[in-house]
């Protein structure tokens, strides 16, 4: 009897065992069933049936009414693009464009390419400066600077080691208008005593004022190397403006030829105005965005005070407004070169009294021009003129911006740049 009931039960556990396995080969077969028919299993694969389904619904192809309605649509967009008024940034961005496309391929770009910095001396002649380069040795006065500075109409002068006549940077008229400012400050007192000035001022060596307003970097170029690459080094420096560069042998990368200057720059553009795009040449230079805020002090103000301004802008030149705040004249570093002894006695009294009896600059009227000047009025002004900046005025002589020489070199180059390209210019320790 018992083992009749040990054999029921080993029956029992069996059956129980194949319901069970039964049971678990259903289910699993109707998950297959949902994973084959699209239906959402758990787990990773279930990131990609949807995507799966999206695929065949954006592969399915459009019918005809569907491309006849977007084709209706793109049509009237156009149509209604075309009839909407254009504004002043449209214009002014189609010219942008017509300009860069002509520019990019113009003779303008392959004259750049072709002519040496050599070979743009030539078109100094006849310019105000002179035809031969003026230098000052390492045992050169400040006296002597600037005497060379306004005998030779010039703004700048290289420093020559006399040693070995190895090039040594530049001194300019911001170099000196830096320390007059600074020598000024702390021995005003003092500077009322003409042998004082005499002894502690003119007899200071040049090469206390190398670079002293940290904007005259010594950086040279090969005579050799184009207008291109000289165009591209003096827009290469985003702190602050380069305004010259040395000019070493194209044999001998010691030996100092000359001098190039943002000036010969724009003479050259000028002289070639012809192969620039003619709707760039057309263009006001309000419209390029030439003109920037200008720096200005009245001119009844203390003469130390507009010295300090202009220092500060590290500018070479403000206006000078009278009390209605129309432009009467220009104050420049470069009327410092008429600097003498007798000349501190005027510095604490108006601006007015040391352009006139301080220094030997005379005190003309400034050149302005209305700010629906083309680039072309404004590129043979400069030429014609020994000015580095022309005022934007209105009829009533208000001022409301500059254009400097500095603003333009960009503009005549910049479509050149390519991520590829090298400079020749080089900066010297």
């Amino acid at each position: 009897m018992a083992e009749a009931d040990n054999v029921e039960m080993s029956q029992t556990t069996t059956a129980g065992e194949k319901r069970k396995r039964d049971e678990f080969e259903s289910k699993d077969a109707s998950h297959n069933n949902n994973n084959a028919t699209g239906t959402p299993p758990s787990g990773d694969s279930a990131l990609h049936a949807p995507e799966t389904k999206r695929q065949a619904t954006q592969e399915r192809p459009k019918s005809s009414v569907e491309e006849e309605e977007d084709t209706k649509g793109k049509e009237k967009e156009k149509e209604e693009e075309e009839q909407r008024e254009p504004t002043r940034a449209d214009i002014e961005a189609s010219q942008r464009q017509e300009a860069e496309d002509y520019f990019n391929n113009s003779n303008w770009l392959r004259l750049a390419r072709e002519t040496t910095v050599k070979q743009l001396s030539a078109h100094r002649t006849g310019r105000r400066g002179p035809t031969s380069l003026f230098t000052l040795g390492d045992d050169s006065t400040l006296r002597e600077a600037l005497e060379g500075l306004a005998q030779n109409g010039i703004l700048s002068a290289p420093v020559i080691q006399q040693s070995d006549r190895r090039f040594l940077g530049f001194v300019d008229v911001l170099d000196i208008a830096g320390f007059t400012l600074k020598k000024f400050g702390r021995m005003s007192d003092e500077f009322s005593n003409v042998k004082i000035v005499e002894n502690e001022f003119f007899k200071t060596p040049v090469t206390q004022l190398l670079n002293f307003s940290k904007v005259d970097d010594t950086v040279i170029i090969s005579e050799n190397a184009s207008v291109l690459d000289l165009m591209r080094g003096f827009n290469s420096w985003k702190l602050h403006r380069l305004h010259r560069m040395a000019v070493l042998d194209g044999s001998d990368n010691h030996k100092l030829v000359g001098v190039v200057t943002q000036s010969d720059v724009i003479a050259f553009a000028a002289k070639n105005m012809d192969l620039l795009p003619e709707q760039l040449r057309g263009t006001s230079v309000t419209q390029l965005g030439l003109v920037s805020k200008p720096v200005f002090v009245r001119i009844d103000e203390p003469f130390v005070e507009a010295l300090q301004t202009l220092y500060d802008h590290r500018v070479s030149g403000i206006a000078l407004l009278d009390n209605e705040g129309r432009i009467s004249a220009n104050f420049s570093a470069s009327d410092l070169r008429g600097l003498s002894a007798e000349s501190f006695k005027h510095f604490l009294g108006t601006t007015l009294s040391f352009m006139v009896k301080g220094t030997q600059a005379s005190l003309g009227a400034p050149i302005s021009l209305p700010d629906s000047a083309a680039l072309e009025v404004t590129l043979k002004k400069f030429s014609e003129t020994p000015v580095h900046r022309l005022y934007i005025s209105d009829s009533a002589e208000h001022i409301h911006g500059v254009v400097s020489i500095g603003d333009i070199i960009p503009l005549l180059s910049q479509r050149f740049e390519s991520a590829t390209s090298t400079s020749s210019t080089e900066v010297k320790p």
